[in-house]
C-alpha cells in the first residue's frame, strides 16, 4: 500500500483518498485520457498578436503534462506560437477543432 487513507494519516492521507475516489469516479468502461509526460503530442500554430499588436499572453495547460510552447518566425517574418499538447488533452481538442472551424470559413 503506497499511501494510508485511515484518521491517523493527517491532511496528506485525507487529500491522497479524496484524489483516489475522484479518479476512480469514471464511469464503467470509459478510458482515461492519456495526457501524461510519455503521451503522444500533436501541436496548434496560433497568432501572437493580436489584430491591435499587442502580444497574447501565454499560459501552461492545465490538462496535460506534455504542454510547451515555441515562438516561430515564417519565412513572410510572421511571428506565431507553436503549442504542444499531448494528442488526447481536453485543451488541444478545443484548440483543433477551433483551428478547423475558421480555416472552414
Amino acid at each position: 500500500m503506497l499511501y494510508r487513507t485511515d484518521t491517523q494519516a493527517g491532511p496528506i492521507g485525507h487529500a491522497v483518498a479524496v484524489l483516489h475516489r475522484y479518479a476512480n469516479a469514471m464511469e464503467p468502461g470509459q478510458r482515461r485520457r492519456d495526457t501524461t509526460y510519455t503521451a503522444p503530442i500533436g501541436c496548434v500554430d496560433l497568432a501572437a498578436f493580436d489584430e491591435n499588436g499587442e502580444p497574447y499572453e501565454i499560459h501552461g495547460c492545465d490538462y496535460c503534462l506534455p504542454w510547451h510552447a515555441e515562438v516561430h518566425i515564417d519565412d513572410d517574418g510572421d511571428v506565431f506560437i507553436r503549442e504542444w499538447h499531448a494528442v488526447e488533452c481536453e485543451a488541444f481538442e478545443e484548440l483543433v477543432n477551433i483551428s478547423n472551424r475558421s480555416s472552414d470559413s
